[in-house]
């Protein structure tokens, strides 16, 4: 019994990552509108937040900050971000460009992550919602640990 609900949660597990690549590759990578996913990321983490220092940016698209700041040097010279020194510290912020490209980028993602969605049942919808806050609200308190 103990072998069959291994088997099941290792079978579950594989079926998660195998969803991470189907969102990646059908609704995250065709969304980014010609942005590479690092100045994706970046976009979206700005849209969110008013600004950011590069540190911060760097951890909320999950980038070292080496890849951050060339991402950011790109984004600059595309005149999508402006870069603001307040003491001893950069805060990133979206241009007007840079709002128009990031809100662009999460409307289409939403219009295919819906696409996927509408793939359910109402029933599944429901539960699926149940699983997703449960792992919203442990990436939020960081318990457990999901990396």
């Amino acid at each position: 019994m103990l072998m069959r609900a291994r088997e099941s949660k290792l079978l579950q597990a594989s079926q998660l990552a195998d969803l991470g690549v189907l969102l990646q590759r059908h609704v995250l990578a065709p969304a980014r509108g010609g942005q590479s996913q690092a100045s994706a990321e970046i976009l979206m983490g700005l849209l969110r937040s008013s600004a950011l220092t590069v540190t911060a940016l760097a951890r909320v698209s999950d980038l070292s900050q080496p890849a951050c700041t060339r991402a950011l040097d790109r984004l600059e010279a595309d005149g999508k971000i402006k870069r603001l020194a307040k003491g001893r510290t950069t805060l990133v912020r979206l241009t007007a460009k840079g709002t128009r490209q990031a809100t662009s980028i999460q409307r289409k993602r939403l219009s295919m992550a819906v696409d996927f969605i509408d793939l359910l049942s109402p029933a599944e919808r429901k539960c699926f919602g149940s699983v997703l806050d449960k792992w919203l609200a442990c990436e939020a308190n960081q318990s457990p640990d999901l990396n």
